[in-house]
């Protein structure tokens, strides 16, 4: 409803600029006159459609072919709807400049062109905000030391998993060699199969975390290298059971 009264309100002036002189005989209307209503027309359709771009189109066009004044006001407007208040505060300051406005609108006209100059002078500190959140220096990197000891812990699990794999395979043979040679299974023996056992245990077990520890690795890497770590913090966590951490994802 707002905007209608304020489409109605300025296509009007071009009518009031007439009516102020009832006496003078009406122009001629030449093919220049009549092309400046077509656009002065299409102007209106796409103001009203909110079609802005558009609508600074035609009204500049109709302004160009007919020089009437009151058109810089539809072209202020116009680039007002459209968030061009720079354009639209040129527009506007050359509406009042050029000596039709009367008496009454001057003080409104006035205010609106502060109005313009706090809104521009807003505009541009958040442009600066957001330019200087831009160039912002680079957040701390809680997986830069993180990578490293995850990799370095697997790696170490990964060779503790192969030591183990290698010294059960050899009280394995030690065993089974003296099974064939026929030997008693003595004391010794049966600490060289207990011993095996326990190696093929922790194989599996310092595999399965060397495992773990790369694959954390690897990931802390990848998220150290990554914007993604500006939206991701590790925190260590402790249980009655071990201690460990956590990698709290925001999105």
């Amino acid at each position: 409803m707002t905007r209608a009264v304020l489409v109605a309100a300025l296509l009007l002036l071009p009518v009031v600029a007439r009516a102020g002189a009832p006496d003078e005989s009406p122009p001629k209307e030449d093919e220049t006159t009549q092309a400046a209503e077509v656009h002065y027309n299409a102007a209106e359709q796409y103001y009203l459609r909110g079609q802005y771009p558009e609508a600074i189109k035609e009204f500049m066009e109709a302004y160009r072919l007919s020089k009437r004044p009151e058109l810089l006001y539809n072209i202020s407007q116009s680039y007002e709807r459209n968030g061009d208040l720079r354009n639209a505060r040129t527009y506007l300051q050359q509406y009042l400049d050029s000596g039709v406005a009367t008496e009454d609108e001057k003080p409104v006209l006035r205010d609106k062109l502060a109005s313009f100059d706090e809104r521009i002078k807003a505009e541009d500190k958040q442009k600066a905000e957001e330019a200087k959140r831009e160039h912002r220096e680079p957040r701390a990197r809680p997986f830069k030391i993180w990578r490293w000891i995850a990799t370095g812990a697997g790696i170490g699990f990964a060779g503790a998993s192969v030591f183990f794999t290698i010294d059960s395979g050899i009280q394995s043979d030690k065993v089974q060699n003296a099974a064939g040679m026929g030997k008693e299974f003595d004391k010794s023996l049966q600490d060289a199969e207990a011993r095996g056992k326990q190696d093929e245990t922790l194989a599996i077990v310092t595999g399965a975390v060397g495992v773990a520890a790369l694959g954390v690795g690897v990931l802390f890497i990848v998220l150290d290298h990554s914007a993604v770590r500006e939206n991701a913090q590790i925190v260590p966590m402790v249980t009655p059971t071990g201690g460990g951490a956590a990698i709290l994802w925001q999105w």
